[in-house]
């Protein structure tokens, strides 16, 4: 998806970006570490969670926010990472350990009667055994999607207050 495509849609928007994964896995504490790092920046309008995995109790809570950025490390996506639309899934399936983020957002639509526009931003990853601490390459790539959602959340401010006013990002 193009930047200017999702600047677009984040205007004058409530905001939950959702971090998950397991910090006990390296690179899979890509998604929670975004979390942290956008908590660190008190923005006004941005909520955050986070969580090891998706459940089924987050469609709830998706009913309160107007767009909602999924984050979470890929082991086979994209370099450094990519951003893809969410559409709730026709076919809803469970199990005891995981449940995906279209299925988060179809249950929102059927038990609410909508769901917020979403989008996956997945940060690849390489290494998922057990340990902590990231990798050289994850941490590189976690960088560029920090940049890139600093970016565009930096456009939906200037567009709210009529300033050149950012976020600041490190």
């Amino acid at each position: 998806m193009k930047v200017r495509s999702l600047m677009n849609l984040l205007e004058d928007e409530k905001i939950l970006i959702f971090g998950y994964g397991n910090p006990g896995r390296h690179d899979d504490a890509l998604g929670p570490l975004l979390v942290q790092r956008i908590q660190q920046m008190n923005w006004d309008h941005i909520y955050t969670d986070a969580d090891y995995q998706l459940n089924i109790e987050l469609g709830a809570e998706l009913v309160n926010y107007d767009k909602v950025i999924f984050v979470d490390a890929s082991k086979e996506g994209d370099e450094p990472f990519f951003i893809k639309k969410v559409f709730p899934s026709k076919n809803i399936t469970f199990s005891t350990h995981s449940v995906n983020a279209e299925s988060i957002v179809a249950i929102c639509d059927e038990y609410f009667g909508s769901a917020p526009e979403s989008w996956i931003l997945g940060i690849r990853g390489y290494d998922f055994t057990i340990g902590e601490g990231i990798t050289e390459k994850a941490k590189s790539n976690f960088e560029l999607a920090w940049q890139y959602l600093c970016k565009i959340l930096n456009q939906q401010r200037r567009r709210e207050n009529g300033t050149k006013e950012s976020y600041t990002y490190y």
